[in-house]
């Protein structure tokens, strides 16, 4: 076993009292306050402007790319996954200081209960966080990873080991828990140096074998919590796989206090949908949910602060809101709003401009990001194809999007019967959400009947269709009223539209 990401256990005393005497927590860093966390965070930013320009012209693109994966903004939301990941590991660790409970004396007893399941555990610190494409859930939790240390050995205590605080993998494609141990062997491999995928991972195994090697490796390597990015993936498992997986992560959860932490897509919130206990255990640390950035001023903060990252030779014109064009373009995804200042700025590289425009930006989003555009279009104007844009839409939103679109078409029906809108808007939401499966023509005409059934509104002058118009001779509204070739071909015997046909030839 060697590997340059172990560091050896210390002793210190660590600022918060209950730590002290627990090994798991004293070699751990001690909480960040918010200052102390984004002052860290500074160190990691792309190269600046003025770095940059003392390179030459030609060479300066090749630096854009690596703002898309340096560049962060202090905010709420990082330090909010810290924050999770620091409690839920506080939390796990607690309950399993090995000078209290050595290793050796507890595996066999923490193996044993990992498969009852009858086995029940007031404890419970698993997190969901779930957010749309490109709001930079998996950038936050690497940013906070990268601030505990990978793997520390344990030299001192009753026992030797090596203590790993964080395991993150990501959800396999086919949700297979075999995949699932296999991603964690490696990621293991990555950080000590030791050969468990090569060893566990052998020819015609069984998931159960492989479950068994990772119980037993998360036991001995007092895994101080698990992160599974992707979890949406499991949404395309064929029927069974899913439930598999999530209550395999609950036992790691009930039965050895490993929290864990699954992250994913709005997608990802149909596994939980019909499933309380897994819904309510899942959240039990946090339930984080992140939707596209609103147009406000901590937008305007980050694409101010993102355009401290001009390599081109000249800076864009400052009389420009470019916080407006940027979310026009984005809708509040921070991703696509990177890529696009950086795809922008290559562009001005490559025909020769001194810097970047609105021009530019308008040709890169119609030639470079162009297979998006439809669904960000459609998002702007609220016309959203649901089924085509699920990574892409809270649950919220969906239904705002359904509901907003419903009312109108049945507010459309009932101002035709004249029913007073006073009458009908306070039923409007409630008739759509408490009849999902009945058209907008029912639910309009329930409301129509329940208006009728008061005698005060039943009379025939109260409930009027609209009026049939009856227009005189020539009047356009009633050509209008009359099928296409008639209007057309009024149209041309009254003057009214040219006959294009006679200056074609």
């Amino acid at each position: 076993m060697n590997s340059d990401q172990i560091v050896d256990a210390i002793q210190r005393t660590p600022k918060d009292p209950s730590h002290i005497g627990n090994p798991l927590l004293e070699n751990l860093f001690d909480f960040l306050s918010p200052q102390e966390f984004f002052k860290i965070l500074i160190d990691q930013t792309p190269r600046t402007r003025a770095e940059i320009l003392e390179i030459e012209r030609d060479i300066r693109p090749h630096f854009l790319d690596e703002m898309i994966d340096k560049f962060l903004v202090p905010n709420r939301r990082l330090y909010q996954v810290y924050e999770l990941i620091h409690s839920s590991i506080n939390a796990s660790y607690k309950l399993r200081n090995p000078i209290e409970n050595p290793i050796k004396s507890n595996l066999r007893q923490d193996f044993k209960t990992l498969f009852k399941d009858n086995y029940q555990s007031t404890f419970s610190k698993s997190s969901l966080l779930v957010g749309i494409s490109g709001i930079g859930k998996t950038t936050s939790i690497n940013v906070a990873c990268a601030l505990f240390k990978k793997a520390i050995r344990h030299t001192t205590t009753v026992e030797t080991f090596i203590q790993i605080p964080i395991i993150k993998i990501e959800c396999p494609k086919d949700g297979s828990l075999k995949d699932l141990c296999r991603y964690f062997f490696i990621e293991v491999d990555n950080i000590l140096g030791t050969c468990y995928e090569q060893e566990y991972c052998i020819p015609r195994d069984n998931a159960s074998d492989r479950v068994i090697a990772m119980s037993k490796l998360v036991i001995a390597h007092r895994v101080g919590t698990l992160i599974v990015d992707e979890i949406q993936h499991l949404n395309q498992t064929k029927s069974g796989g899913s439930d598999t997986m999530l209550n395999f992560f609950l036992h790691l959860d009930n039965t050895l206090h490993i929290p864990i932490l699954i992250v994913g897509t709005p997608e990802a919130l149909e596994l939980f949908s019909e499933k309380q206990r897994l819904r309510r255990r899942f959240t039990a640390g946090a339930g984080l949910k992140w939707d596209k950035l609103p147009h406000d001023v901590e937008w305007s903060m980050i694409i101010k602060h993102l355009f401290k990252y001009q390599y081109t030779d000249e800076l864009a014109n400052t009389n420009i809101n470019w916080a407006d064009i940027f979310y026009f373009h984005s809708q509040g995804i921070i991703d696509r709003a990177i890529k696009l200042f950086v795809s922008s700025q290559k562009w001005a590289f490559s025909i020769n401009k001194k810097s970047i425009t609105i021009e530019i930006i308008n040709k890169v989003v119609a030639e470079m990001m162009w297979l998006d555009e439809p669904m960000f279009k459609n998002i702007r104007d609220r016309n959203l194809n649901i089924s085509k844009a699920s990574d892409m839409l809270l649950p919220d939103d969906v239904s705002d999007f359904k509901s907003n679109y419903r009312q109108v078409n049945i507010q459309n029906e009932l101002d035709d019967f004249n029913i007073p809108k006073n009458f009908y808007f306070p039923l409007l939401e409630s008739s759509i959400l408490e009849n999902p499966s009945l058209s907008d023509n029912e639910i309009a005409y329930s409301i129509i009947k329940k208006y009728r059934s008061n005698p005060a509104n039943s009379s025939e002058s109260t409930v009027k269709r609209k009026l049939t118009p009856n227009y005189i001779d020539g009047d356009l509204r009633k050509i209008k009223a009359s099928n296409q070739e008639e209007l057309h071909k009024e149209l041309l015997e009254q003057g009214d539209i040219v006959n294009l046909s006679e200056f074609m030839n």
